[in-house]
C-alpha cells in the first residue's frame, strides 16, 4: 500500500447495486448488519459468501435487521432467545479508481476489529472498558480509548455471482478472487451484562412515577 493510500470501510461488496442499495446511498459508506433467524447463522453466512447450493452472495441484502421507526435509521436487535443473531459485516477498499479491496497483512501483525459503543438518549457515545466494567465517553466516531474492547472481524472470500456488465460486476463481483468481507459476530446477548442496574434510588423514584391511580 502506498503511504498516501486512503482505506474506508464501506458495505460489504456483495450488497453493491443489490437489493434497490446504490453505491450512491449513504448506506454504502458504512458497515452492514445482517440478521439471521437461526442459531447455524455463520455456516449460513459463510454458504452464501461462496454461493454454495442455490444460494448467492448478493442475498446479503435480504438480511436487513427489523428496523422500528421506518423515519429513523435505528436498528432494533433481538436477544438469541428470540432466534435472532447479527454479524457486523464490511468491506475494506482503498479509495482509488475501482475501490479494490485493501488485504489484511496478518503476517505482518495487522488485524481487524470492530468497536460496539453506546449512544444514550442524549446523543453522546460511550466506549466499554472491560478492565473496569465501565462505560467511558468518547468523541462520536472518535479512535478507540485505552482498553476498549475491540470485537474480532474475520475475512471471507465472495464468490462471484454478478453479471460483468452490472453495477457489482464492473466493481469486481463478476471474477473469481476478486472481493472478500470482513464479518464480526454482534454479542447482543451480553446486554445483561453491558447496561449496569439502575441505581435503588432511581429505580424507587421510577416506580412512583409509574404507580397508576
Amino acid at each position: 500500500m502506498s503511504p498516501t493510500e486512503t482505506l474506508s470501510w464501506l458495505a460489504p461488496a456483495p450488497v453493491w447495486g443489490q437489493g434497490g442499495f446504490g453505491i450512491g446511498e449513504q448506506g454504502f459508506l458504512e458497515p452492514w448488519i445482517a440478521e439471521f433467524k437461526s442459531d447455524q447463522f455463520i455456516p449460513e453466512f459463510l454458504a452464501l459468501m461462496s454461493g454454495e447450493g442455490s444460494g448467492t452472495a448478493s442475498q446479503l441484502a435480504g438480511c436487513r435487521p427489523s428496523v422500528p421507526d421506518p423515519t429513523t435509521s435505528d436498528l432494533r436487535l433481538y436477544q438469541p432467545l428470540h432466534q435472532r443473531y447479527y454479524l457486523v459485516t464490511t468491506s475494506l477498499v482503498c479509495r482509488r479508481a475501482g475501490i479494490p479491496d485493501r488485504a489484511v497483512a496478518i503476517a505482518h501483525g495487522e488485524r481487524t476489529s470492530f468497536l460496539m459503543r453506546r449512544r444514550p438518549s442524549d446523543g453522546t457515545e460511550q466506549a466499554w472498558i472491560p478492565a473496569t466494567s465501565t462505560w467511558h465517553p468518547v468523541a462520536p466516531g472518535g479512535p478507540p480509548l485505552a482498553g476498549e474492547e475491540r470485537l474480532p472481524l474475520h475475512a471471507v472470500p465472495v464468490a462471484p455471482f454478478a453479471d460483468p456488465s452490472s453495477v457489482a460486476g464492473t466493481l469486481g463481483l463478476s471474477g473469481q478472487g476478486r472481493r472478500s468481507v470482513l464479518y464480526g459476530y454482534i454479542p447482543v446477548g451480553r446486554r445483561e451484562r453491558l447496561v449496569p442496574p439502575m441505581d435503588p434510588a432511581a429505580a424507587a423514584a421510577a416506580r412512583r412515577l409509574h404507580r397508576p391511580g
